[in-house]
This record gives structure tokens, C-alpha cells and sequence, in this order.
């Protein structure tokens, strides 16, 4: 899977550069340098995937001490979005909102028993962004998301034997022992934010694409248990922080 996630990268940002490079071959004249007095306008609309490096070292030692299966890598790719638009009294200046999730699994199996943990981060957010026209095509641009999400983290244990009507109900009323097969949720909720730089290249007046590079910082956590329950002296660094690494093709107005 993450060498899917590298390569779909990958091919996106040589795309980027042939693009280009066939683009300023293929013209007739060349194209009149970027105007910084003639304000961009318009917007745009796309899919935005990445692939987010987080720490899972704190996380994967509970998971070998509760006999599961560590994480293996630490890259969780995530697909998502953007939209934004120009705020024409500001020159260059445009706002939006921009959208992801991703999840990864874990497997093991001991005997009969099998414990499987999943876990899922999405964020949603509004979008402030300052572009510098580079050249004709070329845009930088420097922004930041600020928004809300969540880290859920899924576990699943099971010990492999048949699933008897009669006995299940004997045992979800029984005041002692611990069920052998059971679901729960660790749900976190963050303030998040994402500072990120991107190189914006426009192959066609309608069609756009990115590449870049962001960091996601998530702060003020509160954790909850299936949804319900309050989840005390959870780990400051069990969290979703890290570099992120950003693409996206883009469907709206480049002006060039």
C-alpha cells in the first residue's frame, strides 16, 4: 500500500514536469512574464490527496504490550479536497475550505485469536492562501488550514469461537468475566491547523495541479470512549502530527 501511495506521487509531480516542459515547447510565441499589478480572480475546485509521516512509535508499543500488531510504516496517505476563490480586494489573496481523511490497519493472530486495530484521522478546515506568480504558469503559494478532526482508533478482538444466540446473551449478562470477542472506540477530537507551502503549475486555462509540502499540528485534545465516556491520562503524543506531503488536480479558472 504505501508503495501505491509513493508512486501515485510520484507520477502526479513528473506529470507536473512534462506538462510543463511539452507545454513551453509546444508554443508559437512566448508567453508575456506574470503581471504582479493585475489581480487573479476566479477559483477553483479539486481532488487533494496526501501522504501525512506521523509518529507512531508511543502507539505501537501499546499495541506489542496488548499482543496486537504494530503499525507497520508510518505513512498514512489521505485523500480529500479543496475549493477556494479570490478575494478580490486583496490582491492574490483567496480563501476556502479544504477536506481529508485516511485510515491504516493492523492484523495479528495468536492461536484462535485475532485482534485487528484500525486507525482513521479526517480534518476539515478553512483555507487562507497568498499566491506569487512565478511565471506565465507558475504559482507559489504560502498558506495555512485552521480547522477541527478527529483521530479514532478502532479495536476488534476475537477468539474464534462459533457465535451461539443463547450465549451471547448469557454472557452480556453476566457480572464477572470479560467477553472474548468485543468492539471498542477511542475517538480524539483536535484543533488542527496546517501551514503549507505549493508550487501551482496551470497545463490548461480550466485545469490545474499542485505539489507540496505542509506540517499538521493538532492541540487541545479530548478523548472519549465508544462515544461516550470521558478518557483520562491519554499520552500527549498519541496524536496525528506530522509532515505532510500534498498534490492535487484542480478544475476552475487559471489565467496565464
Amino acid at each position: 500500500m504505501y508503495r501505491m501511495q509513493r508512486f501515485v506521487l510520484s507520477a502526479l509531480f513528473l506529470f507536473l514536469l512534462s506538462s510543463f516542459a511539452f507545454t513551453q515547447e509546444g508554443q508559437d510565441e512566448s508567453l508575456p512574464p506574470p503581471s504582479h499589478s493585475a489581480a487573479k480572480f476566479g477559483g477553483a475546485i479539486g481532488f487533494a490527496p496526501s501522504v501525512l509521516s506521523m509518529n507512531l512509535n508511543s502507539l505501537n508499543a501499546l499495541l506489542t504490550k496488548s499482543n496486537a500488531q504494530p503499525f507497520s510504516g508510518s505513512s498514512l496517505f489521505m485523500t480529500g479536497g479543496q475549493a477556494y476563490g479570490y478575494i478580490l480586494f486583496v490582491q492574490n489573496l483567496r480563501g476556502g475550505i479544504m477536506w481529508g481523511s485516511g485510515s491504516m490497519n493492523s492484523l495479528s493472530a495468536i492461536g484462535s485469536t485475532t485482534r485487528n486495530v484500525e486507525l482513521h484521522l479526517n480534518f476539515t478546515g478553512a483555507t487562507i492562501e497568498y499566491v506569487i506568480p512565478v511565471s506565465a504558469r507558475f504559482d507559489l503559494t504560502l498558506g495555512t488550514m485552521i480547522g477541527g478532526g478527529s483521530m479514532d482508533i478502532t479495536t476488534w478482538k476475537d477468539d474464534g469461537q462459533p457465535k451461539v444466540w443463547d450465549s451471547l446473551w448469557t454472557s452480556f449478562g453476566s457480572s464477572q468475566g470479560t467477553a472474548s470477542s468485543y468492539s471498542r472506540k477511542l475517538s480524539g477530537t483536535f484543533f488542527m491547523y496546517e501551514p503549507t507551502a505549493n508550487v501551482e503549475f496551470a497545463l490548461l486555462r480550466w485545469l490545474g495541479l499542485r505539489a507540496g509540502v505542509g506540517y499538521l499540528g493538532m492541540t487541545g485534545s479530548s478523548w472519549k470512549l465508544d462515544g461516550k465516556y470521558d478518557i483520562i491520562g491519554v499520552p500527549d503524543d498519541i496524536n496525528g502530527k506530522g509532515l505532510m506531503f500534498n498534490a492535487g488536480i484542480f478544475f476552475g479558472t487559471f489565467i496565464f
